[in-house]
């Protein structure tokens, strides 16, 4: 398992991290020997949301950070780091680009985007729909914007995403059902990773409880299951060759599809609150059969004029089969 520290860490942190079989991501620390590190402190952690107004000193709001400073602050860090990679996480502009958070940068997208992330080695974003009262479509709509800005950029960074877990002001929470659904509309639009946001904070961001999405049984039994689940499918997304699925649907869903050991797997994620009826093509598989992941003794289809109906922010898994 990885996880980015949210503050500096010691070297009893190291240890303990090591114990579990982790590595961690931190930030810049003279007081934590590199040499007593090793391999568990896997990367640094950057400025976070570099796209959004930033708070001077005097208290008021100054622009966001440019590209330019950016580079410099990523060189710094893998001097700092011996080398290691630099993961820069953004705010909400990538689903809100008009965001009155992003002060005088507001608006700003293709012109911004690919120039800050092109110094960075993994990029992700945050974006907190069930605390904002928004649909969780966004999160999709935000991956793949991440996604195109990567590829403007020259395509080398990794992709990560961020999902709210708890109730971070002590309010609404996602549902295991939703946190699952978030976590693969994430996976399906390019995300190699995942960071779960598990505080509750206060009004100016200080955190309150660290592990207020375990006071919750369900999200923690959810939780378990999502990373079985995905971790039963990391040799697939991370190995599988990309084939390039054809998706009629009545509503928007995100659409990952990858070959892998002469199988093709199918992920589907529903954007929309209401039900939707797929229909789905695979190059290469048209006269094989598919069935839903896991089986659970539910029999193969035809894969040719293979339909689906997807309930609200379903997620769903198929496997194809080729044909004799």
């Amino acid at each position: 398992m990885i996880v980015p520290a949210n503050g500096y860490l010691t070297l009893e942190d190291i240890a303990h991290l090591r114990s579990l079989g982790m590595v961690v991501g931190g930030k810049a620390n003279d007081r934590l020997p590199l040499s007593e590190s090793g391999e568990t402190l896997a990367f640094f952690v950057a400025r976070d949301e570099p796209d959004n107004a930033q708070a001077r000193e005097d208290g008021s709001w100054g622009p966001c950070l440019t590209a330019a400073e950016l580079a410099d602050e990523s060189a710094e860090l893998r001097r700092i780091g011996g080398g290691r990679p630099v993961l820069r996480n953004f705010g909400m502009g990538m689903v809100h680009p008009e965001w009155i958070g992003r002060g005088s940068c507001a608006g700003e997208t293709d012109g911004y985007y690919p120039a800050a992330i092109a110094s960075a080695d993994i990029v992700s974003f945050d974006y907190y729909p069930v605390f904002r009262g928004e649909p969780l479509e966004g999160v999709a709509q935000g991956a793949r914007r991440l996604r195109s800005y990567i590829e403007l950029g020259g395509g080398k960074q990794v992709q990560w995403g961020i999902i709210e877990i708890s109730a971070i002001r002590g309010g609404a929470k996602p549902t295991p059902a939703q946190i699952r659904s978030m976590a693969w509309m994430h996976i399906a639009n390019g995300a190699k990773g995942l960071i779960f946001f598990p505080w509750h904070v206060g009004e100016k961001g200080e955190r309150i409880r660290d592990d207020a999405a375990l006071a919750d049984p369900a999200v923690v039994e959810g939780l378990k299951a999502l990373t079985a689940e995905i971790s039963q499918f990391a040799p697939i997304l991370n190995s599988g060759d990309e084939i390039e699925p054809t998706v009629s649907s009545t509503h928007a869903v995100s659409a990952l599809a990858r070959r892998f050991e002469d199988d093709a797997y199918l992920v589907l994620v529903n954007e929309n609150s209401n039900p939707a009826d797929v229909s789905i093509a695979l190059p290469g598989y048209e006269s094989g059969n598919v069935v839903q992941l896991p089986e659970n003794g539910a029999p193969a289809r035809p894969a040719s004029g293979f339909t689906d109906t997807l309930d609200s922010y379903e997620p769903r898994i198929y496997r194809f089969r080729r044909g004799d």
